[in-house]
């Protein structure tokens, strides 16, 4: 059977994670377009940035990833204090 396709976390787990196991989900920004990507992102227990000039629906987008705004603005702003 083939691998389930975004938003499911399986094409993480069976390609990204075993190709890459060093690599943390709690440690990276995903940066996407669409819906499909930003809860795949949140499937996998990663950070979403939507990319705005794609393909996905601005509203739904801004509803989705305004948490994700907040948290990644804190980040930066921290960075930039140093």
């Amino acid at each position: 059977a083939g691998i389930k396709k975004k938003p499911s976390s399986e094409c993480y787990e069976r390609i990204i994670q075993s190709q890459f196991p060093t690599i943390v989900p709690e440690k990276t920004l995903m940066v996407g377009d669409s819906l499909a990507d930003g809860y795949f992102a949140r499937n996998v227990g990663m950070r979403f940035c939507w990319a705005e000039y794609g393909y996905g629906d601005k509203q739904q987008m801004l509803f989705l990833n305004r948490k994700q705004w907040l948290e990644l603005y804190q980040i930066t702003c921290r960075q930039n204090q140093k």
